[in-house]
């Protein structure tokens, strides 16, 4: 695959030297990312999603996206329906716990002290 660089958004901050300069640092780069053949290669398996992907897999994961929209659109009516409240609205909750602050134990702690009080 041949590289083409597309200079015309630099235009206004590099020169055509300092463009033409760095143009085959940016072809091997792109020679070492498409064969694959640089440090760390192995972690390379992006570089050719957007053609080569499981379509049965990616498939699979669209319907189970539609499958949680539609229980989250029916869970969202019930609860607005039933309660007269909005759906994740702040004044649903009678408590909230910064839980990455108070860590497990903590948290575990303080709804046991709720619940005992």
């Amino acid at each position: 695959m041949s590289v083409k660089m597309n200079g015309r958004h630099l235009a206004k901050f590099v020169a055509d030297d300092e463009f033409d300069a760095i143009f085959p640092q940016v072809s091997l780069a792109h020679e070492t990312l498409h064969g694959k053949t640089g440090p760390g290669s192995d972690f390379l398996g992006w570089v050719d999603l957007p053609v080569d992907y499981d379509k049965e897999e990616f498939a699979r994961i669209q319907k189970a996206a539609e499958k949680i929209k539609k229980i989250d659109r029916e869970r969202r009516y019930y609860y607005e329906s039933h309660t007269g409240m909005e759906w994740g609205s702040i004044e649903a909750h009678q408590v909230l716990l910064n839980v990455s602050r108070l860590g497990m134990e903590g948290t575990v702690d303080l709804l046991e002290r709720m619940y005992l009080a």
